[in-house]
């Protein structure tokens, strides 16, 4: 499943090993950027621990904004670790959108042409839906303002949230035209 608006294909494809090929990945994680369960958890197995420590290092960060690690072992040139929830892990709309958009920016800096989005609907307790649109929306609206990226890479958990996030995306970019 593949979307493409103004120079960016954006593909919806399941989180299974390997990752598709990209310089970097957008990691939802919370404040103190700690990788101990769900999709930062797979990370950091798949990376090595450094990828942690080095977020770690650089915490606690405000809800919405994002910092840089080397990806260990992964074969990404970085991982942008999105505080988009605090201690009660709980995914909050506006820190995800905001995350989102700073994320582009960090990959325009870095001359990244391809990026992957891991699932934000596995980063905490219970994520809505209206969260995810909120962040997809501002997604968009990051993409129709102009980016250096080619190709953005949404990693969905399973079958369900593939489903979802092409429904959502096909509604949101109708909705933005």
């Amino acid at each position: 499943m593949s979307f493409h608006l103004v120079q960016t294909r954006i593909e919806i494809q399941l989180a299974s090993k390997p990752w598709p090929e990209a310089q970097g990945l957008v990691l939802p994680t919370n404040d103190y950027l700690w990788m101990a369960a769900g999709a930062a958890l797979e990370v950091k197995q798949a990376g090595g621990e450094e990828i942690e420590l080095a977020a770690v290092r650089q915490g606690p960060i405000p809800l919405g904004e994002v910092t840089v690690t080397g990806a260990g072992a992964l074969p990404l040139a970085g991982v942008i670790h999105a505080a988009v929830m605090g201690q009660d892990l709980r995914v909050d709309a506006t820190a995800a959108a905001k995350a989102l958009s700073r994320s582009l920016e960090v990959a325009a800096v870095r001359h990244w042409t391809h990026l992957l989005i891991h699932s934000f609907h596995g980063a905490g307790k219970g994520t809505r839906r209206e969260t995810i649109q909120t962040a997809l929306s501002a997604l968009i609206d990051e993409l129709l303002e102009g980016c250096s990226l080619r190709q953005i890479t949404l990693l969905a958990l399973d079958e369900g949230e593939r489903s979802a996030l092409h429904e959502d995306l096909l509604h949101l970019i109708q909705r933005h035209a």
